[in-house]
């Protein structure tokens, strides 16, 4: 197939190229000029997402099978992706999250509860109120309004994927630096608030996921549905963090404090640790094949090797050990 990409120059997109063109796809990525280890076979088109109405007569060139829709943002984009694309096209696959259910909501008090302790599944109650960073004042960003429009289009199909927590080599937000350098200056024990950590919310390796997207975007069973993409069994934090320190060779301690004893430094965003965010994912599965390409320990590994290599810029306030030594005397008397 012949397969366009908006965006995914970056993190996870590298790899979902990598398994089209292996499969022997034909791939051309529309993007600002932001290139990270893309293949030499793919072609580029340079330009913003925000102005595709002027790239029209190239898309037509193209006339792509499948367009893969990286990184939509808000309600509009998905708008000028169906009109750009009408009669050019037969499927558009958009890439959306796990914040548009009613549970991630509650995770970050949006919403009081209730508390809902099952699976989320694709059928799961969805937010009440859009635009989930609401509080801090972006009135933009939703991937509700995103899905509906791509879903319910009548003249392109349309394909949704609700992406997990996704960490590996490339990843800007560094998931795990925070543990791992304190891992790294052989310190022999981390806090972890006593909440988070027995939290559970389904994380994703970048290869992983990029094999869900490529999957997804090569089957044409997925017209029309909507997956839920993750890990396959979800560890609590606690488990996970050791499980980190037990790969990277650390022999220090994960120890559990109550919230109002730990120092700002080391509280976690103000989340409501009552309420997990663990997907089933059993659709994806079942409907088009998906599994791991890489163990849980393997996508750990990498990303360890990387983080050595790559460390995130920091702030030394938030790396307080003179703090965390006096804790530590307080609570282990």
């Amino acid at each position: 197939m012949k397969i366009l990409l908006i965006g995914g120059t970056q993190f996870i997109g590298p790899y979902v190229v990598k398994n089209l063109l292996e499969s022997g796809h034909e791939v051309i990525v529309f993007h600002r000029g932001k290139i990270n280890n893309l293949h030499s076979n793919v072609k580029h088109i340079l330009g913003d997402r925000n102005n595709l109405i002027n790239y029209l007569e190239e898309f037509k060139k193209i006339s792509p099978d499948v367009v893969l829709d990286m990184i939509p943002y808000k309600e509009q984009h998905a708008i000028d992706v169906l009109n750009v694309f009408k009669g050019i096209t037969k499927r558009i696959v958009a890439i959306s999250s796990g914040d548009v259910y009613f549970s991630y909501d509650v995770i970050i008090k949006n919403e009081p509860g209730p508390i809902d302790p099952n699976l989320i599944s694709e059928h799961s109650k969805l937010r009440e109120t859009l635009f989930p960073n609401r509080k801090k004042g972006d009135i933009s960003y939703d991937k509700i309004p995103i899905e509906n429009l791509i879903l319910n289009n009548k003249e392109i199909a349309g394909t949704v994927l609700r992406l997990p927590v996704v960490y590996g080599p490339n990843d800007s937000q560094h998931r795990f630096f925070n543990y791992l350098k304190r891992m790294e200056d052989k310190r022999s024990f981390i806090f972890l608030e006593e909440g988070f950590s027995n939290f559970r919310w389904t994380h994703g390796y970048v290869e992983d996921v990029a094999q869900a997207i490529t999957l997804a975007v090569t089957h044409n069973r997925a017209s029309g549905k909507v997956y839920n993409v993750g890990q396959l069994n979800v560890p609590t934090m606690v488990d996970l963090i050791s499980g980190i320190g037990r790969l990277s060779g650390w022999d220090g301690e994960v120890i559990k404090v109550p919230g109002t004893y730990l120092p700002e430094h080391l509280r976690p965003h103000d989340l409501n640790t009552s309420q997990n965010l663990v997907y089933d994912t059993s659709l994806i599965r079942s409907d088009i094949g998906y599994e791991e390409i890489c163990s849980l320990e393997e996508g750990l590994i990498k990303t360890i090797e990387w983080e050595r290599i790559n460390p995130k810029n920091y702030n030394i306030d938030d790396f307080n050990y003179i703090i965390e030594d006096e804790l530590y005397k307080q609570i282990t008397k």
